[in-house]
């Protein structure tokens, strides 16, 4: 237990716990997930919160890869974590496509930045951007343990192409969740939650506290029926994929790698005393 305890202090000493309630839950989790050499994929790294909490769990013997488009943002990364050798900064946007493409973004607001328009206010300036997706990224990669996606709206168009390392690596995934974002960039949650749920992710979402729950949750928040615009969603993989993110049931015995088997303890939990129907 000391031993955790001084982990957490250090790493948070590093990369300070943001008021942003959001980044708090993150935060938490990541420093309970990660360990010494993993591989991080930071998507949508804004201005490094998020990297340098990852960069201090994983160690010199480990990496993550920042992935952010705005050029003055990515100015700031490199300002802050330029000197940590685990980490690599990586100017681009990622998508369903690879090419070039607008990107918009909220002069006053740095994690006001996004591909699509509908999904940003009307104070914004246009930029252009190199897109990538993670497919094409994958052989430039080691394994990766944890993918983490804050992208205003393109997680599902990220997901889409990324499929081949999914499939390879069978990564941790956490991810916003927000529908209106989810449809200004031509998709939704029930079906980017489906494409995870074929490949055999099962879901949770992330409270203020960086604890997993029930995906009651989740099921509201697509219904309309919850008071968030949006949530902080972690997906795990399981050994049998499912044909929709609905029919999912947590594996028993869990099936994920021990470091990681405190995820089902609150769904088994939640799905043993609660109805999953709709």
């Amino acid at each position: 237990m000391a031993r955790d305890d001084t982990r957490s202090t250090a790493v948070l000493a590093y990369a300070p716990l943001m008021a942003d309630s959001t980044h708090s839950g993150l935060t938490a989790f990541l420093v309970t997930q990660l360990r010494e050499g993993m591989t991080v994929v930071d998507i949508g790294a804004n201005q490094g919160e998020l990297t340098a909490v990852a960069a201090a769990c994983v160690g010199t013997s480990g990496r993550v890869l920042a992935y952010e488009p705005s050029p003055a943002t990515a100015q700031t990364l490199r300002e802050r974590l330029g000197d940590a050798p685990q980490v690599e900064i990586r100017q681009c946007a990622l998508a369903g496509r690879a090419g070039t493409s607008a990107f918009y973004v909220d002069p006053s607001k740095s994690t006001s930045s996004t591909l699509y328009l509908d999904a940003i206010g009307p104070t914004r300036k246009e930029i252009r951007v190199r897109v990538e997706t993670l497919d094409a990224e994958a052989s430039q990669l080691p394994p990766v343990d944890l993918i983490k996606i804050d992208a205003q709206g393109a997680e599902g168009r990220i997901l889409e192409a990324a499929r081949r390392l999914l499939k390879r690596d069978k990564p941790l995934l956490i991810f916003e969740l927000w529908p209106h974002g989810l449809r200004a960039a031509g998709t939704d949650g029930t079906r980017l939650l489906n494409d995870l749920a074929g490949l055999g992710y099962h879901f949770h979402p992330l409270n203020a506290k960086g604890r997993v729950g029930h995906d009651g949750k989740i099921r509201a928040l697509l219904a309309g029926e919850l008071r968030s615009a949006a949530l902080n969603v972690v997906a795990h993989p399981r050994r049998w994929p499912s044909r929709e993110w609905r029919e999912v049931r947590p594996p028993e015995p869990c099936v994920l790698p021990r470091t990681h088997r405190v995820l089902c303890h609150a769904w088994i939990a939640a799905a043993s005393s609660a109805a999953l129907s709709v």
